[in-house]
């Protein structure tokens, strides 16, 4: 069997979540520099975002803003690196996406536990870690969590406004963290 040069998926039926999913999958690949196929990322990136309707475009592009592909993690973060909870992510993306603040159960690398109230303002990915940078409500900091150590995530029903894009530029490289916007 084979393809024709001009050969489409015809009518794919995904959910919202899929679709953004999709958009945001092909959006990390080409920041982290995908060698092969990297052209045909942004091309399908870009067919896909003009299917959408004009008012979820719009509901994409400060989505976009608050996700950060950074530096490959240290041999040591690698290493210590485990595969986050599929539940509790899940419940995650709703609220980053939604902007809703979050009660979450943490472990930190020591395993002390602790239960925190947190606006979700960005995403860093440092391949293959994944970190979610949030202001913490009770401690009035802004920092990063680790997304393998997260317990839990239960969304709350109070929203917050997004960190403007410069600020959370700022806060990373504070931090010493390279990065590029998705």
């Amino acid at each position: 069997m084979r393809l024709r040069g001009n050969w489409g998926l015809g009518r794919v039926l995904l959910s919202r979540e899929e679709a953004l999913c999709t958009l945001l999958g092909l959006a990390v690949a080409e920041k982290l520099g995908m060698p092969l196929f990297a052209s045909e990322l942004g091309r399908a990136r870009r067919k896909i975002g003009d299917a959408f309707p004009s008012v979820e475009q719009r509901r994409l592009a400060p989505l976009r803003e608050r996700i950060f592909v950074g530096q490959p993690a240290s041999a040591a973060v690698r290493a210590s690196y485990g595969r986050a909870d599929a539940g509790v992510t899940r419940r995650l993306q709703s609220a980053f996406v939604e902007l809703r603040v979050v009660t979450v159960g943490y472990s930190r690398e020591d395993g002390h536990r602790s239960v925190r109230s947190v606006e979700p303002h960005a995403l860093v990915i440092n391949w293959p870690a994944w970190y979610l940078l949030a202001r913490d409500l009770e401690r009035g900091v802004t920092r990063t969590f680790r997304l393998d150590r997260f317990i839990s995530v239960d969304p709350e029903n109070a929203t917050f406004t997004s960190m403007a894009p410069a600020m959370v530029r700022e806060v990373l490289e504070s931090s010493g963290v390279a990065f590029a916007r998705v």
